[in-house]
């Protein structure tokens, strides 16, 4: 049991590192002044994720030593929150961009990603961990108070449904452009995301989430999914070829920042 819960640690810095990479690419890329922003914000969103697969390996190393002592376990919680909201509030900004063109929705989704961190804690703080003990080869808390199944799914809906809506405004510019590099990239971006969010809202529904191989399939999901983007970034060379695609960087637009960064 000692080595499936190392197993996922590494498991976890490998996906982190991937993240790492992702971010290091697309924040590097040539684009205008008005769109520096939204990138900027896509490459925090990659930074946040690497961050928060890390915290999920130290969590798997406790418990693959067995501490049932309750402040590490409270410690690791409250440091996944902060980075998960603004992964969340950085993506959700980059496809609104991406979308509108417009930079005017940053502090408001900001902000609202900060309310959202408050409740998080407020939440944690109402229920009130009292302990946690080994259950099926996991970690299971021990509340004083607890909860509703509308809360759960209140949280499901506020973490993945903004971004899913997000992505499929960002996909249905698929159909307003004509220029085949900025069709592959909208499909590509837009696809992963979907697919990202969609299996972790479909997985959570049906009650899959709670299996102990749901984490590994995740994790090869996200994988798929950055990679999948990287290549709509930096599409390989026989891609290129095949597809009569560019990367990104040289593509010319004498239009408008959604169609640059489209």
């Amino acid at each position: 049991m000692l080595g499936h819960y190392f197993l996922s640690a590494t498991t976890s810095v490998v996906v982190a590192s991937v993240y790492l990479y992702v971010g290091h690419v697309v924040g590097r890329r040539r684009v205008s002044f008005e769109a520096r922003t939204a990138t900027n914000m896509f490459a925090v969103w990659w930074y946040a994720l690497a961050l928060l697969s890390f915290i999920g390996g130290v969590s798997d190393v406790l418990t693959g030593f067995e501490v049932t002592e309750l402040a590490p376990y409270v410690a690791v919680l409250y440091l996944y929150f902060a980075p998960l909201c603004i992964a969340l509030a950085a993506l959700l900004f980059y496809l609104v961009f991406l979308f509108t063109g417009s930079r005017a929705s940053l502090l408001p989704i900001f902000i609202a990603y900060g309310l959202f961190y408050v409740y998080l804690l407020g939440l944690i703080s109402y229920y009130n961990p009292v302990g946690v003990h080994l259950q099926d080869g996991k970690i299971a808390w021990d509340f004083e108070r607890s909860s509703s199944s509308y809360v759960g799914l209140i949280l499901l809906i506020l973490l993945l449904v903004p971004q899913v809506l997000g992505a499929l405004a960002y996909a249905s510019l698929f159909f307003h452009v004509r220029e085949r590099t900025q069709r592959y990239r909208i499909a590509l971006v837009s696809g992963s995301i979907l697919t990202w969010f969609g299996s972790s809202l479909a997985a959570s529904l049906a009650g899959v989430g709670k299996t102990f191989w749901w984490p590994y399939v995740s994790q090869m999901v996200g994988i798929l999914a950055a990679l999948t983007i990287l290549a709509a970034y930096r599409p390989p060379e026989w891609v290129r070829r095949r597809l009569h695609v560019e990367p990104v960087d040289l593509v010319d637009s004498h239009s408008n920042v959604v169609v640059l960064e489209a």
